[in-house]
């Protein structure tokens, strides 16, 4: 009962092969050049290990070489700030020029930007599929980055590689986990990405990826039901492992409503977690209801909880201008729904 639409969630996909086809797509504003050979053996020596590692060997993404498609888009912040108009034209160009029929397909725009786009394959959760739009590759897994997250471009440190993990995280129906809170000074704009324990929300993290949340690897099928705790009622210890550790990856609390619930998970500075900026006992809440937590797309029953994408995911306690503070440390207690908990070693 944690993830609506367990199986649509997890498709065929999160587990054992997932083959992505890799395009470069050279855009009207585009200045660099990029060998579609070169960005896939990038993707597979460094994402891979990533994803490997976050499954604990349960998923294995394979990049595979395109080849090079035009486009007249021009990339630029506003255009990505739309979202679903960035880069059409290289979609619709890739679609054309693909023989294939890969599980998702990531386009490399030749532009110094480090920004992306990624769609998420569970639209259709069940029978009929009302409201759904199919894009290439057939199942809607697509993402759309810019250059500078897989090579190095002028103007940045390093490769934005944290990118690429987090539109492949969305294509896995994973969403976002922000505060709500914090807003862009210049455009009053919400920001997403104020969560420095989430690479699919941490703005504020830069480079290669950390990891993500224990509740989108329960949602994926890399943690277990039986290494899923439920606690509601009384006194009790436990030992939260990190990734790659057996035993209890996921405590969960209940929260005052049905739909709505916390979760405890324990993250170290270690492996692909070493560019956390704390470690500790991260809290959040997970919010499934449906006057309070997302809205439906049009077409879909109203009876229908948040679910994939659309599910609401919050630091605990949630504070304006995020960051980590949601992280519990050695000898704190903090109120987490019906329940203190503390952190005793």
């Amino acid at each position: 009962g944690l993830v609506p639409f367990i199986d649509t969630a997890q498709q065929v996909y999160s587990s054992g092969t997932d083959t992505w086809e890799v395009w470069v797509c050279d855009v009207a504003n585009g200045d660099l050049t990029l060998d579609p050979t070169q960005v896939t053996s990038t993707l597979n020596a460094e994402l891979t290990p990533y994803f490997e590692w976050l499954s604990d060997g349960a998923y294995t993404p394979v990049f595979v070489s395109g080849g090079i498609v035009e486009s007249d888009d021009v990339i630029d912040e506003e255009e990505f700030e739309q979202e679903m108009a960035f880069a059409t034209g290289c979609g619709d160009a890739v679609a054309t020029a693909s023989n294939r029929a890969p599980n998702g397909a990531l386009i490399v725009v030749n532009v110094g930007f480090d920004g992306g786009y990624g769609t998420f394959g569970g639209v259709c959760p069940e029978d009929p599929f009302t409201g759904c739009v199919e894009t290439f590759p057939g199942n809607s897994r697509r993402a759309v980055v810019g250059a500078a997250t897989i090579t190095l471009v002028d103007g940045f440190p390093e490769r934005q590689l944290i990118t690429v993990a987090h539109e492949i995280g969305h294509a896995q129906n994973w969403a976002h986990s922000y505060t709500g809170l914090t807003f862009d000074p210049d455009t009053n704009v919400l920001d997403r990405y104020d969560n420095d324990m989430d690479m699919l929300s941490g703005g504020s993290l830069s480079g290669d990826p950390v990891g993500t949340l224990a509740y989108h690897r329960y949602e994926a099928g890399w943690l277990a039901p039986e290494d899923v705790r439920v606690h509601d009622a009384g006194v009790a210890n436990y030992r939260i492992p990190i990734v790659g550790q057996p035993g209890t990856g996921m405590v969960v609390i209940p929260g005052p409503s049905p739909g709505v619930f916390y979760t405890l998970e324990t993250r170290r500075r270690v492996s692909y977690d070493s560019g956390l900026p704390v470690a500790g006992v991260a809290v959040h809440k997970v919010d499934q209801r449906r006057d309070s937590a997302c809205a439906i797309p049009e077409g879909f029953p109203e009876t229908w909880p948040c679910f994939a994408t659309l599910t609401r995911i919050t630091p605990e306690p949630a504070i304006e201008g995020g960051g980590s503070g949601h992280v519990i440390g050695l000898d704190d207690t903090v109120q987490v729904g019906l329940y203190d908990v503390s952190i005793v070693a």
